[in-house]
């Protein structure tokens, strides 16, 4: 029996200085188009803190470990 492979999943957080999001999410815009453009790439999302709209976390899902890592 072959072993199948497992989509691999990420995490990032990135904290802002105070105010400076918007500034972050232009330069993110760009560099997740870049990922999802990927074949491996199945998912790429962005969450933003309630409590500190300056702290956003990047949940990304990928074909498998090697993908990811590339």
């Amino acid at each position: 029996m072959q072993a199948k492979h497992m989509a691999r999943t990420a995490t990032a957080v990135f904290a802002c200085k105070r105010g400076k999001d918007p500034e972050f999410l232009e330069m993110l815009v760009n560099a997740l188009a870049e990922t999802r453009a990927f074949a491996t790439c199945r998912a790429v999302e962005r969450y933003v803190d309630q409590d500190n709209p300056d702290v956003t976390v990047l949940w990304e899902k990928w074909e498998d470990r090697p993908s990811q890592e590339a």
